[in-house]
């Protein structure tokens, strides 16, 4: 899965390898379209040859396929020179499946004047349940293979998650919410994404908040609001 030196962050190459088949494919579509971005076209390519092994495989034993439990993505959204951007990035084994990137990458590859700035808004956990017709999905990726380029991984991520990504699956447990947010933020704060990691438990806070109106509120919620404010206000020293 390796290609010019650009790779998954060490968590999520390790979940990478773990999780489930028809979420690995989907993975490693969307990470070429932002390896593509960030780096190149031909870094790209491994990303790609990979889901294409993978879905050859599923293909010879199913035609259709679905992950037994929803599957999790994460959707970022940041502004850039006053436009609002979102991606969906996958989540795997409660990693980001992204590739290894810097702000000073993100700058240079997106920013047209060195005064402009990135800034990140939200992060949203959501989970869809898949449908992966094999066939289908081979035959696009056959296509990409010939004719690799950046707006042909822009068109076959578009068509794949229109065509895998069957239906929202919504959690109205406040608590539910919160717990995948702590996860999430834990692994955003072991590689150091910090910006993000405060994002996310800004949501995991929210959800606890509409949890702690409520008559089941308990001394061990009320607790864990205050340590999520503690290590918000601790991250925010850390990127200042």
């Amino acid at each position: 899965m390796r290609s010019a030196g650009v790779s998954p962050q060490k968590n999520s190459e390790t979940a990478f390898a773990e999780g489930d088949e028809g979420e690995r494919i989907i993975a490693n579509v969307l990470l070429a379209a932002m390896v593509s971005q960030l780096y190149s076209e031909p870094a790209a390519r491994a990303y790609v040859e990979y889901a294409y092994a993978l879905t050859k495989s599923l293909a010879q034993r199913s035609v259709t396929y679905r992950p037994p439990q929803p599957s999790k993505f994460a959707q970022l959204s940041f502004e850039i020179e006053g436009k609002i951007e979102t991606f969906l990035v996958s989540v795997i084994n409660d990693a980001l499946v992204v590739p290894a990137f810097s702000s000073d990458r993100l700058k240079r590859r997106f920013l047209r004047t060195p005064a402009a700035t990135i800034k990140f808004l939200d992060i949203e956990l959501v989970r869809f349940m898949l449908r992966l017709r094999t066939r289908r999905i081979l035959a696009a990726l056959e296509t990409l293979r010939t004719t690799m380029s950046q707006t042909a991984l822009v068109q076959t991520v578009e068509y794949l998650l229109a065509e895998c990504l069957r239906h929202q699956v919504r959690s109205e447990e406040p608590l539910d919410r919160a717990s995948d947010c702590f996860v999430l933020a834990h692994d955003l704060v072991g590689r150091k994404s910090y910006p993000l990691a405060a994002l996310v438990l800004n949501s995991a806070s929210s959800a606890l908040d509409a949890y702690s109106n409520s008559a089941n509120c308990s001394a061990t919620v009320r607790s864990m609001k205050g340590r999520i404010e503690q290590l918000i206000t601790e991250i925010s020293g850390l990127v200042m």
